[in-house]
């Protein structure tokens, strides 16, 4: 908050901001400011004035949720952030719903919120497995999610792929690409930053932006498909 400060003292300086996992009281300040901003992720519900680039976290959590059913599953685990943000609950929203609407108790569901590090990641998600009736579907929020779990599984002398399926959201290219599934954006990373860019520079000589929401796909090696809707908030 400090730096919109240092901003706002430039008049007709043309910087502008992007967000990345911001929080709400950060996304009201900037958008407030009357800095030219954008969101890269998802935007809190009574945040009508900031534009932003995110993918649909809800449908990715749905997507998880439907790979794991349809391969069988019946335990689940979430592998998440230690602090969530506005993308977090969407994803929980999507994934929640699809097994809701399949007849899966909560019951069913752990929830696993880690410290962003790697060995303490390994340590819960292999402590997870230790338990006699455990999840046999994991749902990462990231690629360093996965690979810690990943990590984690084999401690456990089990196969990540096989004996326990790893959905990794949001992922780049992983270490084994067979140990898990990523379920990804249409378009590359460097394709989002690209849009990201552009947005905000249109926003910034005050043409009108859509909002944009990325579809989401479940794929295996990294295999992309669909193409991003633009969405009016």
């Amino acid at each position: 908050l400090d730096l919109l400060d240092q901003l706002k003292a430039k008049p007709g300086r043309r910087e502008g901001l992007v967000l990345i996992r911001s929080s709400r009281e950060t996304q009201v300040a900037v958008q407030d400011s009357g800095i030219p901003a954008i969101a890269f992720g998802s935007t809190y519900p009574d945040v009508k004035r900031l534009h932003s680039i995110d993918p649909d976290q809800e449908q990715a959590g749905r997507l998880a949720a439907e790979v794991a059913l349809e391969q069988g599953h019946e335990r689940f685990a979430l592998i998440m952030r230690n602090h969530w943000r506005r993308g977090d609950n969407l994803l929980m929203e999507g994934f929640a719903k699809v097994l809701g609407e399949a007849g899966v108790g909560v019951d069913r569901v752990n929830i696993v919120s880690s410290p962003e590090e790697s060995a303490v990641i390994e340590h819960d998600v292999a402590a997870l497995l230790s338990q006699d009736t455990h999840a046999t579907a994991l749902v990462c929020r990231s690629r360093f999610h996965a690979e810690a779990a990943i990590r984690g599984i084999r401690d456990r002398g089990l196969v990540p792929g096989k004996d326990i399926l790893v959905l990794a959201i949001q992922s780049g290219p992983m270490e084994d690409p067979a140990a898990s599934t990523s379920i990804l954006p249409g378009i590359s990373g460097a394709e989002q930053v690209n849009k990201v860019g552009h947005t905000l520079a249109q926003i910034a000589q005050g043409q009108p932006v859509d909002v944009t929401v990325l579809p989401m796909s479940d794929v295996v090696q990294n295999i992309r498909m669909h193409s991003p809707v633009p969405h009016k908030r």
